[in-house]
C-alpha cells in the first residue's frame, strides 16, 4: 500500500511549464530506482490523455497501462513548487505527487489525500511551506478522532463462528459510517491477534473512511484453531487515531481486568472500561400506576407537571393488577 513520508518530499522546486516538472518528477523517480528511464515518457502521455489535476494546488502524474513493465518498485516522488506550476485551465500546481505503480495504486493515494482535499485554501499552504514535514502534515490534514460508541458494541451476538463475529463487527463499523462495502471480507482474510481471556483483534486499513472501533461477543464462547473467542475487536484504521484506545486496552489487560469486558452486560460498561464516548445518562423515576384506567390521564399530567420534569412516562402494569382489558362485543 502506498504510504507518504517527509523522505519522498523534494521542497523549492522550479519548473516553466507543466513539461518540465514531468521531466523532474520522472527524473526522480528514476533517480531513486523506482522505474527505467523510459517511464518519463508515460507520464507526459497519460497527461496528455486527461490532466491529472486533483485541486487544492496539487496534481498526481502516473504511467500509462503500456509503461507499467518500465516500474522497478511502487512509489511516489513529492516535488514542492512555491512559485506554481500553470497545470492548464488556468489551475496552478505546488505539489506534484510522480507514482511509479504497476496497477492502480494512484487510487490508494487519492484514498490518502481525501481529508487534504476537503481542507479550504491548501494550494498557498503548500506553496509557502517551508519543510517537508509541513507538507505531510498539510496532506494529512486534521487528525481524525477514533469513532467508539454505544453503536460499536455488540454484546450477546448469535455467531457460529469467528468470522460471522467478524462480519457482524464489520457491519456495525459500516452502520457507523466508517467503512465502506467490502471490509467484512478484508478483515475475514486476516489472522485474528489474541489478547488473553478470549479476546480477539483483527484490523485492516483497506477500505476505511474514517478510524472505528467495534466490540462484539458471541452469545455463546466460539472455538477458533483451538483457542477460546469470547470477545473480538474491529478495528478499522486510518492513520494513528487508536493509538491511545490501543495504550488503554493494554493498560487494561495488563491489569488482568480483560474478563470485565467479556462479563459486560451493557455497552455503558464496556466504553467506560476502553474510554470510548458515553450515552448521556437518562434519569428515571418509579411510579405505582393507578389501577383505574380512567385515573390514568389525571396520574399523567400530575408526573408531568412535577418541578423539573422533563422526558417522558413509561409505564407498565403489575400482572397482579392490571386492569382487564376491553374487549367489543
Amino acid at each position: 500500500m502506498l504510504e507518504l513520508d517527509t523522505r519522498q518530499i523534494r521542497m523549492g522546486q522550479r519548473a516553466a511549464d507543466k513539461a518540465e516538472a514531468l521531466r523532474l518528477l520522472g527524473a526522480a523517480l528514476v533517480a531513486d530506482g523506482l522505474a527505467a528511464p523510459g517511464y518519463a515518457e508515460g507520464l507526459k502521455a497519460r497527461e496528455a490523455q486527461g490532466s491529472t489535476y486533483l485541486g487544492q494546488g496539487i496534481a498526481i502524474p502516473h504511467g500509462t497501462p503500456d509503461t507499467r513493465e518500465l516500474v522497478f518498485s511502487t512509489g511516489v516522488r513529492l516535488l514542492q513548487f512555491p512559485e506554481g506550476v500553470d497545470w492548464g485551465d488556468g489551475q496552478q500546481v505546488y505539489l506534484a505527487i510522480g507514482i511509479a505503480a504497476k496497477s492502480d495504486e494512484h487510487l490508494q493515494l487519492l484514498q490518502l489525500l481525501t481529508r487534504a482535499l476537503g481542507e479550504a485554501d491548501l494550494g498557498p499552504a503548500l506553496s509557502a511551506a517551508a519543510s517537508a514535514e509541513e507538507v505531510l502534515g498539510l496532506l494529512q490534514g486534521a487528525p481524525q478522532e477514533l469513532a467508539l460508541d454505544a453503536q460499536l458494541v455488540g454484546l450477546g451476538q448469535n455467531a457460529e463462528d469467528l468470522d460471522e463475529l467478524a462480519w457482524l463487527g464489520a457491519r456495525l463499523l459500516k452502520k457507523a459510517g466508517c467503512v465502506e462495502n467490502g471490509f467484512a471480507a478484508v478483515l475475514q482474510q486476516t489472522e485474528p491477534l489474541p489478547l488473553g481471556d478470549g479476546l480477539c483483534w483483527l484490523h485492516s486499513e483497506q477500505l476505511v473512511k474514517r478510524p472505528g472501533l467495534a466490540f462484539v461477543t458471541p452469545a455463546q464462547p466460539l472455538q477458533h484453531q483451538g483457542q477460546l473467542v469470547t470477545g473480538l475487536f474491529c478495528l478499522a484504521s486510518l492513520g494513528e487515531a487508536h493509538q491511545a484506545l490501543l495504550e488503554r486496552l493494554c493498560d487494561l489487560l495488563l491489569e488482568g481486568r480483560g474478563a470485565e469486558l467479556v462479563r459486560a452486560t451493557s455497552s455503558r460498561s464496556v466504553l467506560a472500561a476502553l474510554g470510548g464516548e458515553l450515552p448521556p445518562d437518562w434519569p428515571s423515576a418509579r411510579a405505582v400506576p393507578p389501577t383505574c384506567m380512567a385515573c390514568m390521564p389525571a396520574w399523567r399530567r400530575r408526573w408531568r407537571s412535577w418541578p423539573g420534569f422533563a422526558g417522558e412516562i413509561r409505564y407498565a402494569w403489575p400482572t397482579a393488577s392490571r386492569p382487564p382489558s376491553r374487549r367489543r362485543a
